[in-house]
């Protein structure tokens, strides 16, 4: 068909703007395909509506179904659009009732039903000997700590303290409980190896046959048990008797003075025998025979040489 049969010359075709390729690009412009684009100029459309998820369809009768025929259960669901929201509002409730009266005051006029009710709701004991206690690396209470526990629950008590802070100040006692005493046991050696150190260096060589003097003395007159809770014992300032050299050195004065033939028996390392006793006098006398100054300068060796003669004696009478 010829273009001049509609009146138009190619030169008039090319000079109107709607009969030319857009912008020579090759494109017509089509409004179909303009609309496909969106204001980015993406042809896919909006891709944050493409990205939202369907919403699950539930019957319309969905309330029904559950409620069946409870009128009262059927008419909380129709508060509901869905039985998601249901269980969004149930768990929303679940929660309120768990975190319960939580900060809650109680009010000072509350009657013995209103305090009842709060403590529950609280994790608060009826009473101070019903508190639920947590211990920690297996504390035990023992007896002589359960009258001071059982006056620190009923302070908690009064004060509406619930099982879980009540199980922390307890935790926390026993704490400094066991660290009072891992901290007393520490200065219980310390004192005695101050002591054992001290009388070392003033009893020389003579310091174990003393200490074994004093024990054995204070185990003959006391008995064994005695003996330990005597050595055990506090003296005023705190500090342990069988730790306290002014003590101990009393304790062997008197035990030599009372009882030489203990002494006597500990200075021979315990063997006390009547062969061992004159083995030793032998000794004795033949640094006296053949080094008489030397005896005469040695005083422990002449305190010795009585005792051992003194404890001969008395051996002899016991028909030793």
């Amino acid at each position: 068909m010829s273009l001049e049969n509609n009146g138009t010359t190619n030169t008039e075709m090319n000079d109107n703007p709607n009969n030319i390729e857009n912008n020579n690009t090759g494109i017509e412009n089509k409004p179909e395909e303009a609309n496909k684009t969106n204001a980015n100029g993406s042809i896919l459309g909006n891709e944050e509506e493409a990205k939202k998820e369907v919403a699950p369809i539930y019957p319309e009768d969905w309330r029904e179904k559950y409620a069946k025929e409870d009128n009262k259960k059927l008419e909380i669901l129709k508060r509901y659009t869905s039985p998601e929201a249901a269980l969004d509002a149930l768990f929303e409730a679940r929660k309120k009732i768990q975190e319960g009266s939580k900060g809650v005051k109680l009010p000072k006029d509350a009657t013995p039903e209103q305090v009842e009710l709060w403590r529950k709701e609280n994790d608060i004991p009826e009473s101070p000997d019903k508190y639920n206690l947590s211990l920690k690396d297996g504390y035990v209470i023992g007896e002589e700590d359960k009258p001071i526990l059982d006056k620190v629950l009923e302070t908690l008590h009064k004060s509406n303290i619930p099982n879980s802070v009540a199980s922390e100040i307890v935790n926390s006692y026993n704490e400094a409980r066991k660290l009072e005493e891992e901290q007393e046991i520490d200065r219980i050696i310390e004192a005695r190896e101050q002591a054992r150190v001290e009388l070392q260096e003033t009893w020389g060589k003579e310091y174990k046959n003393k200490v074994t003097t004093i024990e054995n003395f204070i185990e003959k007159r006391f008995g064994q048990e005695e003996a330990a809770m005597l050595f055990g014992a506090r003296l005023p300032d705190g500090s342990i008797l069988g730790s306290n050299t002014k003590v101990l050195s009393k304790l062997y004065e008197l035990a030599s003075e009372t009882d030489p033939e203990i002494t006597l028996l500990n200075t021979l390392n315990n063997r006390g025998t009547m062969e061992s006793i004159n083995e030793r006098i032998s000794e004795i006398e033949k640094i006296m025979r053949t080094n008489e100054s030397e005896y005469y300068r040695n005083q422990s060796l002449q305190d010795e040489y009585g005792k051992l003669l003194m404890g001969r004696e008395n051996l002899s009478r016991r028909k030793y």
